[in-house]
């Protein structure tokens, strides 16, 4: 994969060579902190990038995440999949898998959740439960 200029909005990930549905494409680690930090710079500053390039992560942490894993652009049918790896005892961080066969020069598109869709470690969408 590699990023470029997208027509869809500002960079995009974009496939070199053919990619098979169910492929690994990427484990991006991530920088966690505490969802507030967002709202602080709010208060400081009228607009700031961290805002807008924020995961939601587990309680009340969010996280940036690093390789392409940010620059994905969204699709309501995505191509791209992701799982957070959470757990304190491993490197924590991003995992994005291919959920359909893309076409070497095809963009990559994941779905953003809104809170409410998101997919399992195995790429299928399911609706969060209600906290």
């Amino acid at each position: 994969i590699e990023a470029k200029r997208s027509e869809i909005a500002g960079n995009g990930v974009f496939a070199i060579d053919d990619i098979p549905a169910g492929t690994l494409i990427e484990f991006s680690p991530v920088l966690v902190y505490h969802k507030n930090t967002t709202e602080v710079l709010l208060d400081v500053y009228e607009k700031h990038i961290l805002c807008d390039y924020q995961f939601r992560w587990k309680e009340d942490l969010s996280a940036l995440i690093f390789g392409y894993g940010e620059i994905y652009n969204h699709s309501n049918d995505p191509s791209v999949g992701y799982t957070m790896m959470t757990d304190e005892n491993e490197i924590q961080g991003a995992v994005f898998f291919t959920l359909k066969p893309v076409k070497a020069g095809e963009e990559l598109f994941a779905a953003y959740s809104n809170g409410d869709v998101v997919f399992d470690e195995f790429g299928n969408r399911y609706k969060r439960k209600a906290e």
